[in-house]
Order: structure tokens, then sequence, then C-alpha cells
């Protein structure tokens, strides 16, 4: 049976999320929640501090996990995020995006990635 007291945010994207959360941040703080991608644990805990950003070489390596539709569970001091895919397709990558933001890749690949001071806006197409 599930908990009562889960509060549930659905976000359009992971990409979405991150950016709000990130931008709602204190000087100095974080804030930091485990990860499902296409229901599998992901093994680290993800922390994002107030000075991350998502450059554009990160966004285009993980596109289709910043795409993802991402589900926000928070039991109290706990959040449990969730990504899905129809197809399942977002697990390797995933996890290689896991352990990438989580600090564990090098210094130079991590600030490449999320320390350059400006977040990536995607160019909107006009059809």
């Amino acid at each position: 049976m599930k908990n009562k007291n889960v509060k549930v945010n659905k976000y359009n994207t992971f990409y979405d999320y991150i950016k709000e959360k990130v931008k709602n941040l204190k000087k100095d703080e974080t804030i930091e929640f485990d990860c499902i991608i296409d229901d599998v644990d992901m093994p680290c805990t993800v922390v994002l501090s107030d000075d991350l950003t998502i450059s554009q070489k990160c966004f285009e390596e993980f596109r289709p996990i910043f795409l993802a539709k991402c589900k926000e569970n928070i039991d109290g001091d706990d959040i449990v995020l969730e990504l899905e895919t129809e197809n399942g397709e977002l697990y390797n990558k995933g996890e290689k995006f896991i352990w990438a933001i989580s600090g564990y890749v090098g210094v130079s690949i991590y600030d490449s990635y999320f320390k350059t001071g400006e977040w990536y806006e995607e160019p909107v197409v006009e059809q």
C-alpha cells in the first residue's frame, strides 16, 4: 500500500525539473534525490548545487534523459525522481548521466557539462 503522505509533482521534462530546482536554490544550498530510470534504481544519489548549469555539450549527449517525462515523489525529506520512456531506452544513458552529474567523472568532463555558468537553451524550431 502506498504512503498517503507522498506528494507527487509532474514535470514536462527532466530538464525542466533540474532547471527549476537549481534556479530556486539559495547560495550554497543543495537539493538531493534518488533517481529511477525506466524502472531501474540508479546507483547513487544526485546532488544539485546552486551553481550547476547544463551545457550544450551535456544536453546533446544526454538529450533523451533531459527530454524524458519526470515525476517527483516527496515523502518527508526523501525525494525520488522517476524518468520514463515508452521503450525503456534510457537505462544505459541514464546510468552514465547519473554517474556524471554525481561527480564520478574527471573534473574537466564535469566542468564541461555542469559548470559553464550558462544554461543551454535548445533552439525553438518553427514549423
